[in-house]
């Protein structure tokens, strides 16, 4: 017809799905000579700057640019700002296998979880080394020269801290490091501050407590669920519950003992509603459990109240560190139990907290029900201490382990029990706790034995009945013993 048809000019890219580098043209002659599709032109049309300036925030209130912002803080950050201190291994590590915080859907296997060495470890700082005129660190100045200078080797200034650290041994990293606690060290040489830095390294002003980490870490799902969480305790009294992949310590944690807690904690669900309840023992006879969210389950001290507190007595009892515990089922029941051992010291009332004038009386040794914290019977057994007492003896672990020839009546357990046949069970031990001797090997009551070390004797008692045997080897035994 001889009008001339001309194409319409459109974007060629669907709106709301631009390509990095689509450039909106339309009728701009000029688009080609300036760029064409270049980004940075796109964007300094847009918005009227280059590069980064674009997302360049605010300095912060105080600064006149971010500019000075920045070098303040990396002035802040700079290497030396800071002292690198050794970490000291002063509990056993734990090996766990944990799922990866980010994994694709399509990762093998062997890519979706890390085995981590969890460490709990100890930091010392000491004036003597670190705090001179070349570091820059300034004396705690709490000796005679307030000045600072006068640290010797008897007198010095020092801190520790604890800390929780997994070590990623497939890629060889430190992939978790959570500090703690911070306290000073009384321990040192005269470095008690509460007693104006002359109090003997012995002194037990602030009960035993600092922020040394001397229990192994254990790591557990605590409600069940999906998220894996580390506990530990540490010498300040608190137990911690941290959230792996979220790097946090999880709602009401930690929670806070009367002493140090140097004893890994024990997890199990002995309630039966697929959270797991904590329970803790301190250096000072308090056994609590805890349900996952940090809430007293139920609580108790190790000795009777009298024992501590009776104001008739001239010397009263005190708990001198526990072992670890063990748990079992004792009595053949179906029902679990706490073992663990204490070490009892005798002191005048007014010595109480001079462990250089406590002497060692006894262990005794407790099995505790977990669900109510309550004694089983027949305990606790009472073994004599000797004379002597030591601190840095630990105490071994009992073992649990069934020595009984005839061992059928677990069958029992696995199918189940009503309050009829546990009746009958507990008669069982009790007939059985009153002969002298045995015609089957282990005794003649149900359940565990548990096989205690102390010093050089070696105990084995059927948890059942409480019968025991008693074998001297000759030599101190440290450490748990094993059975096959």
């Amino acid at each position: 017809d001889g009008t001339e048809q001309t194409e319409e000019k459109t974007d060629s890219a669907p709106k709301g799905n631009w390509g990095d580098d689509y450039f909106p043209t339309g009728d701009r002659e000029d688009a080609e000579g300036l760029g064409g599709g270049m980004d940075d032109y796109y964007y300094r049309e847009r918005y009227a700057g280059y590069g980064d300036d674009m997302y360049r925030p605010e300095p912060p209130e105080g600064f006149d640019s971010y500019e000075e912002y920045e070098e303040l803080q990396s002035r802040y950050y700079h290497e030396k700002n800071y002292l690198r201190l050794p970490p000291h291994l002063l509990s056993s590590p734990t090996l766990v296998e944990l799922p990866r915080s980010y994994v694709g859907a399509n990762a093998d296997p062997i890519d979706r979880i890390d085995e981590l060495l969890l460490c709990a470890v100890s930091y010392y700082f000491d004036e003597d080394e670190y705090g001179d005129s070349l570091t820059g660190v300034q004396s705690f100045r709490k000796q005679a020269n307030t000045d600072g200078g006068d640290e010797t080797e008897e007198k010095r200034g020092r801190y520790v801290a604890n800390a929780i650290m997994g070590y990623n041994l497939r890629w060889k990293y430190w992939a978790l490091q959570e500090v703690l606690d911070l306290s000073t060290d009384w321990s040192a040489p005269l470095g008690d501050i509460v007693k104006g830095g002359t109090a003997p390294n012995h002194s037990n002003a602030h009960s035993g407590m600092g922020a040394w980490a001397l229990a192994t870490p254990i790591a557990v799902k605590l409600d069940g669920g999906e998220r894996n969480h580390v506990l530990v305790g540490t010498s300040m009294g608190l137990v911690y519950a941290l959230e792996v992949q979220y790097r946090g310590v999880r709602d009401g944690w930690p929670v806070q003992m009367r002493h140090p807690v140097e004893q890994k904690v024990l997890v199990e669900d002995v309630v039966g509603n697929t959270n797991l309840e904590v329970f803790v023992v301190d250096s000072g006879g308090d056994l609590v459990s805890l349900n996952a969210d940090g809430e007293v389950l139920w609580a108790r001290r190790l000795l009777e109240e009298d024992e501590e507190k009776d104001a008739s007595k001239d010397r009263i009892h005190v708990i001198r560190g526990t072992s670890p515990m063990s748990m079992g089922d004792v009595e053949g029941t179906g029902n679990l139990a706490i073992v663990l051992v204490a070490k009892i010291a005798t002191t005048e009332r007014s010595h109480v907290d001079r462990p250089d004038s406590h002497d060692l009386s006894e262990y005794r040794l407790f099995a505790i029900d977990a669900v109510t914290g309550d004694d089983l019977p027949n305990f606790p057994m009472i073994f004599n201490g000797g004379t002597t007492l030591s601190s840095a003896t630990a105490l071994p672990q009992p073992l649990l382990v069934d020595l009984h020839e005839d061992q059928s009546h677990w069958l029992d357990t696995i199918h189940g029990f009503s309050e009829e046949d546990l009746n009958t069970i507990r008669s069982i031990n009790r007939e059985a706790a009153k002969q002298r001797s045995s015609s089957s090997h282990g005794g003649n009551g149900r359940g565990l034995h548990i096989v205690q070390p102390l010093e050089s004797t070696l105990h084995i008692i059927e948890g059942s009945t409480s019968c025991a045997q008693a074998i001297d080897v000759g030599d101190h035994i440290p450490s748990m013993v094993q059975a096959d």
